[in-house]
């Protein structure tokens, strides 16, 4: 039950990455606290920790390659303390393939519209949380 409330607080975040792509400090530490509560409840504090640790860890790593936000990489850390550091590997390889293919849809439906150049198309910025938060549910249904 705490897991469905946890994934319901996502859905906001996800619309408010959508229409701003930008989220708060304030915002994102809130949903590090919100997952660290989920997942001490859920499993326990030490598989929230490992949780935390390894969604920060890989999140900081996905940032350094700057394939996503540092929002994003903080939420990681947030989404891995609720589902567990068992679930958080399988929420990264599902956010980052449905980012993958939304991208993919997106550079190809603008390099029909825009004919120019290949550089300025891959500079268009994306909402990733939509793919997270998407990734939360089915990892955790």
């Amino acid at each position: 039950m705490v897991a469905w409330i946890y994934g319901g607080a996502l859905l906001p975040l996800a619309v408010a990455d959508i229409r701003k792509h930008t989220l708060s400090n304030r915002t994102v530490m809130l949903f590090v606290v919100g997952g660290l509560l989920c997942g001490i409840y859920r499993f326990g504090i030490w598989e929230a920790v490992l949780g935390f640790g390894l969604g920060f860890g890989l999140g900081f790593f996905v940032w350094l390659m700057r394939a996503i936000g540092g929002a994003d990489a903080k939420l990681y850390a947030a989404i891995g303390a609720a589902v567990g550091y068992k679930r958080i590997i399988p929420v990264i390889a599902v956010s980052i393939m449905i980012g993958g293919a939304i991208g993919m849809i997106k550079l190809v439906s603008l390099a029909l519209r825009k004919k120019g150049d290949f550089r300025k198309l891959t500079q268009e910025v994306m909402a990733f949380v939509p793919c997270m938060t998407i990734a939360y549910w089915y990892v955790i249904l």
